[in-house]
């Protein structure tokens, strides 16, 4: 009886242990979040017009718009807690968007994300994109490389090379900073995003700061960040179609 009472004990007092050390962390990647809050207002969104103005002249000219939204699962729009993704994908609800805006379905948003995706796996796929001809590329990468060994260099250098390579297409390109993760691996995540925009700064690139506005999104509506992701990396399902919002508003606000 004793024994049994010791176990129950110690049973209790490992999963209090562990409870607390949870809570904690997510304090302060949460406070992370916020202390970046700051620095990423510094980061701003980046030459939006070029890319409107070629799809109004593009739409003006009667031809057809193809958009490809190329990353990982936050592309994708993976589901949550099953092997399948959500119905209201951010490229879906983008499309959606552009239509109405322009009253003509003839602007295609296509989805090209996958789950895991990092940047070495997304250079060696970017042979398939370019042969579907787009005339404009969203790239979102960054999360699955703060998990790899990679560093941020080697990230910044994969980076270089697909834009090099789709511009030599004439293929117009929007560069989307990771979101952000309630993870220790958050601080490589910013890391990345500020690579990112300085990138784009220095090569006369459009960049959109997905980071800070997903950031924001939790004062704005009084949400937890764990209730936008329920996982700690993806979003619940409705909030997906919240990127697609960011981006449509990073090219028609400016």
């Amino acid at each position: 009886m004793d024994k049994r009472r010791y176990m129950i004990k110690y049973v209790l007092f490992l999963f209090l242990c562990v409870f607390y050390w949870s809570n904690q962390n997510n304090k302060l990647i949460i406070n992370d979040l916020y202390t970046y809050k700051k620095d990423s207002l510094q980061l701003k969104n980046l030459h939006a017009s070029p890319i409107k103005n070629y799809i109004e002249k593009k739409i003006n000219a009667n031809k057809k718009i193809k958009i490809i939204c190329f990353g990982n699962s936050i592309t994708n729009g993976y589901k949550v807690g099953k092997n399948t993704t959500v119905v209201n994908s951010y490229p879906l609800v983008l499309q959606k968007l552009l239509q109405k805006k322009y009253k003509n379905d003839s602007i295609l948003v296509i989805k090209e994300g996958k789950n895991g995706r990092r940047i070495d796996q997304a250079l060696l796929y970017l042979p398939q994109i370019i042969a579907q001809k787009p005339d404009v590329v969203i790239i979102e990468l960054g999360i699955n490389d703060a998990y790899s060994n990679f560093s941020s260099d080697f990230f910044n250098e994969k980076m270089a090379i697909i834009v090099q390579k789709l511009k030599q297409k004439k293929i117009e390109i929007i560069i989307a900073s990771p979101t952000p993760i309630l993870m220790p691996y958050n601080t490589k995540v910013w890391k990345i995003t500020k690579g990112l925009y300085q990138f784009c700064k220095e090569n006369k690139i459009s960049f959109v700061n997905l980071y800070e506005k997903v950031s924001q999104l939790a004062q704005q509506k009084n949400l937890t960040m764990q209730t936008i992701l329920p996982d700690n990396i993806h979003f619940a399902d409705e909030y997906y179609a919240y990127l697609s919002a960011i981006i449509f508003d990073y090219l028609y606000e400016n």
